[in-house]
């Protein structure tokens, strides 16, 4: 049985990669890696506005062939109807502006700097789709992955959630701190939109470490989500979501992965104190308690401030604060008046 802490590690190690990204890529390499290829269409899907009749793909855009590179319409959309479809990517270029001209890039030696040296690009990614029509989306080496996926890693996730998720149906996963759960009635977006937190269940729906039978999951695959339906103890069901695109980045088991993907436990913590577990469990904090305890029952701050020796200072809200030692034990709390 895996312990809480391993999981909590993978889960921080994870965030820690996701925000730094990985390591600086050159816009030669990801030419390597996307020209040419097969990719399928994501990318963030809107209702129609501005006189559009029909939902569109945001940070799609339409575009024609002129001369020897490409005119796009920035003001437009591709229609949602291209979410999912399979396209070939045709050219990939530095992205230098509405009509600008590249400018030729000089290091400190005086050395002329190709374009495909650069690190970090920000780029133009044109596609073809089977239809013959063109379209175009930018982004970075680290972001390009929320318009586009290669139609090889596309289908080997596809096969996999099809082989794997039956299996979940049935299992039981455990609620955290940090475990958000929606409405039965809750579509995609309203779980992943601006409001989602209008179809949150109440913080007091669940309690840490309750059990959480999953009675359905589906994946998504256009979205790289996977969605579970969940029996809560007291018999009614709610729906969590998984980020599919994560899990290929963890290891350990299908259910282990799926469980850190989703904010839950695939098995009750090893390694706390019969006094951890019962503050885990009421949502409270004690001294003496360890780090992995505290995220359980409170889920993550929202900042933390580095002490040195001095340990760290924990804001899990705008009046509240837990301070720890250099131990990851909890020495302290505070709750300020902030009106």
């Amino acid at each position: 049985m895996k312990s809480i802490g391993a999981v909590l590690f993978s889960v921080l190690t994870l965030a820690s990669a996701v925000a730094h990204g990985q390591q600086a890529e050159t816009l030669s390499s990801v030419k390597q890696k996307y020209l040419n290829q097969r990719v399928v269409i994501t990318g963030y899907e809107t209702q129609a506005f501005s006189g559009k009749k029909q939902p569109v793909l945001m940070e799609w855009h339409p575009a024609k062939e002129h001369g020897d590179g490409f005119r796009y319409d920035i003001t437009g959309n591709i229609p949602v109807s291209y979410k999912g479809q399979t396209a070939t990517v045709v050219a990939i270029s530095l992205n230098t502006g509405l009509g600008a001209k590249p400018v030729q890039r000089v290091n400190a030696l005086g050395e002329a700097v190709s374009p495909d040296q650069t690190l970090n690009p920000y780029f133009d990614l044109i596609v073809k789709f089977d239809d013959g029509k063109f379209a175009l989306t930018t982004g970075y080496p680290n972001t390009i992955s929320l318009q586009l996926q290669l139609a090889s890693v596309h289908d080997s996730d596809t096969q996999d959630m099809a082989a794997n998720l039956p299996a979940i149906v049935g299992k039981t996963l455990y609620a955290a701190g940090y475990t958000r759960l929606y409405l039965p009635d809750s579509t995609l977006m309203e779980m992943r939109g601006p409001s989602s937190i209008l179809k949150q269940l109440p913080i007091t729906a669940v309690h840490p470490l309750d059990p959480l039978q999953v009675t359905a999951a589906k994946y998504i695959d256009t979205e790289k989500v996977v969605i579970l339906k969940l029996r809560l103890p007291n018999g009614s069901d709610a729906l969590t979501l998984a980020l599919g695109d994560t899990m290929p980045n963890l290891t350990g088991a299908f259910l282990d992965k799926l469980a850190i993907s989703s904010g839950l436990l695939s098995s009750l913590p090893m390694g706390l104190s019969a006094e951890e577990l019962d503050a885990v469990k009421k949502r409270i904090v004690i001294r003496g308690m360890s780090t992995t305890a505290l995220r359980l029952a409170l889920g993550f701050p929202k900042k933390e401030n580095d002490w040195g020796k001095g340990g760290k200072q924990l804001i899990f809200s705008e009046g509240f604060l837990v301070y720890v030692n250099e131990d990851d034990k909890v020495t302290d709390w505070q709750i300020l008046n902030t009106e």
